[in-house]
């Protein structure tokens, strides 16, 4: 996106976002199953999101594992 807005059509403008996410802290850390816990809780939260547009990355994992029918990002789903 960026490159497509300052190489194609020259833009100079800025952009901003601003997420707002409360951390997911595991209950106990030490717990294997509260840390993936907290983990998915910030992949559904915010890796949705930040994922696919700052990285370039399809979803998160743990979220393309727990939505069925969900369509992943990558390069062979748009080509249907």
């Amino acid at each position: 996106m960026a490159h497509f807005y300052r190489d194609e059509i020259k833009g100079n403008g800025t952009a901003t976002l601003k997420f707002h996410q409360l951390p997911g802290v595991p209950y106990d850390p030490r717990n294997a199953s509260d840390f993936d816990a907290a983990q998915r809780h910030f992949d559904f939260g915010t890796g949705v999101l930040l994922d696919p547009l700052i990285l370039g990355q399809d979803y998160p994992e743990s979220y393309n594992r727990a939505v069925p029918h969900c369509i992943f990002l990558t390069l062979p789903n748009w080509l249907i």
